[in-house]
């Protein structure tokens, strides 16, 4: 059986806040580079920062 380490929700949701902020940014229209930003920096947090926390448990364990 293998261990199965999970992100911190903190992450998750912090990350899936960004991405629901750009999606609203898109659709009333605002700045692309901000939707862009917006978006981006979600994504970062929850794929990014998620695998690295992941990575760093694995090493520790």
């Amino acid at each position: 059986m293998t261990k199965h380490i999970e992100a911190p929700l903190a992450l998750t949701i912090i990350g899936l806040f960004f991405i629901g902020l750009g999606v609203f940014s898109a659709v009333t229209s605002s700045n692309f580079w901000f939707t862009a930003a917006l978006l981006g920096l979600g994504l970062v947090q929850t794929v990014y920062y998620g695998r690295r926390y992941v990575l760093q448990r694995r090493t520790r364990a």
